[in-house]
């Protein structure tokens, strides 16, 4: 199992604003679901995460990372069954 990150457990569970969200700490980065679902994989690099929903982004922990994700939920991203998917355009 990965070594966690600034003190981070290596697995864990927390509730934001009613959502459950769950992350796994990995070699590369961290393995985040939001109420069961897979969201995504952020990458840790330089002992930042980062991740494709936060382009120009970097988040000191995975918990922070994973609060952004609930906040902007339904207003640059949308949670499907399948995972995490961009909000369609408004053409």
């Amino acid at each position: 199992m990965p070594q966690s990150h600034k003190g981070e457990p290596p697995e864990g569970e927390f509730t934001h604003q009613g959502r459950k969200i769950s992350y796994r700490i990995t070699e590369e980065g961290a393995d985040l679901s939001i109420d069961g679902i897979p969201v995504m994989s952020a990458a840790r690099v330089d002992g930042q995460y980062h991740s494709h929903m936060f382009m120009y982004r970097s988040f000191p922990n995975v918990r922070t990372l994973a609060k952004a994700l609930v906040e902007t939920e339904g207003k640059t991203w949308i949670l499907r069954p399948g995972g995490a998917m961009p909000m369609p355009d408004k053409h």
